[in-house]
């Protein structure tokens, strides 16, 4: 948020109501060309077992999650819709 509140917006702010606006040569994009695009690394497997919280256990909800590739790649981001489309309407449990 630094880098945001810091850079990012002054920069936006200081040229408003202009036509174009031009950006430094040096100018990273947050989140996408900064160290911050790299998010936490996962160093292990998990697996844990939680009890189901009601007394109806015929049906509930399931939440699953990894870390992908970095985007821009087309072909491993639809490898990778494909697989969790797959996981999602598969009718095993």
């Amino acid at each position: 948020m630094r880098v945001l509140n810091d850079e990012v917006d002054p920069l936006i702010l200081s040229r408003a109501g202009q036509d174009r606006i031009e950006v430094p040569a040096d100018w990273k994009r947050p989140f996408l060309e900064t160290a911050s695009s790299q998010g936490p690394k996962i160093d292990r497997e998990r697996q844990e077992v939680v009890e189901f919280m009601d007394k109806d256990e015929s049906m509930g909800e399931m939440y699953l999650a990894w870390r992908g590739n970095s985007t821009g790649d087309h072909l491993q981001e639809m490898v990778s819709c494909i697989r969790s489309q797959g996981i999602s309407f598969s009718n095993e449990s």
